[in-house]
């Protein structure tokens, strides 16, 4: 179905090169401004949807994937200027691949998405809050804005898991 926000969600795809160029030739104020322009975007088309009565399924997919796509852009790019822990990208990629074939799963054999939980928002905003403090490399939170991202995800994941046996049961 064709909405505005989808067609916000699709364009911010396009936000994923120039992002990638700009990191790892470390130009981190463009890379700033792109990201805060990608997350503008992701607030705007949550916020259309709602407000035209545009909410789709396919929105529902379109949105968190692109947004998982330039997380996990951003993040090896930050791994290869050696800007962001290796291990960390690992772990942040597993859970977003799980939740994403969960969700494809669901998808495929039910017909139906799982919405973002409490947690799982939380998380997205403690994430591009850690994002944004590895771009311009804010040494006294790396660690701890790490570690709570991390920590939320877990969270995230345990509650999604929790969803998805219960769609599966339903």
């Amino acid at each position: 179905m064709f909405t505005i926000s989808n067609l916000i969600s699709s364009l911010r795809l396009f936000l994923i090169p120039p992002l990638v160029i700009s990191i790892i030739n470390q130009n981190m104020r463009l890379a700033l401004i792109l990201i805060i322009i990608a997350y503008l975007s992701d607030i705007a088309d949550g916020l259309l949807a709602r407000l035209l009565n545009q909410e789709s399924e396919l929105g529902k997919v379109i949105d968190p994937l692109t947004d998982k796509l330039i997380l996990i852009a951003v993040l090896l790019s930050l791994v290869i200027i050696d800007r962001f822990p290796f291990w960390a990208l690992i772990i942040l990629s597993v859970r977003e691949a799980i939740v994403i074939s969960a969700g494809i799963y669901l998808l495929s054999t039910r017909r139906r998405v799982i919405p973002a939980s409490w947690f799982g928002k939380v998380a997205g905003w403690v994430i591009g809050a850690m994002v944004i403090i590895y771009i311009v490399n804010f040494k006294p939170l790396l660690r701890v804005s790490l570690y709570a991202a991390i920590a939320l995800m877990a969270l995230s994941l345990i509650k999604y898991s929790q969803d998805f046996t219960t769609t599966l049961r339903g």
